[in-house]
């Protein structure tokens, strides 16, 4: 097994649905998994990576949460989302 460098990374999701219903953590996934492989949130959903960050680096400025554009984010992050997606059948979603 592989030592791999950790990674935390924050996604928010904007969701349209009607008042009172809920959605489940695996519509969060399959929204994640679209996003990756069409370029593009689904329709009715936006996605936006809100911050990420490498806890396992020795410097101090390489651990601390980072933020940057959306194009760089999900470019530079969507190999790792990816992995995740097939390695994790877990997600922790909090709804606000």
């Amino acid at each position: 097994m592989s030592m791999r460098d950790p990674l935390q990374i924050q996604i928010r999701a904007r969701v349209e649905i009607p008042r009172g219903r809920r959605i489940s953590a695996s519509v969060i996934r399959q929204a994640i998994a679209y996003r990756l492989d069409h370029g593009r949130s689904p329709r009715g959903i936006e996605l936006t990576i809100v911050q990420w960050r490498n806890p396992g680096r020795k410097s101090a400025a390489l651990r601390a949460w980072r933020t940057g554009s959306q194009a760089a984010a999900w470019a530079t992050l969507g190999n790792a989302l990816r992995g995740w997606l097939d390695e994790n059948d877990t997600i922790t979603v909090a709804m606000v």
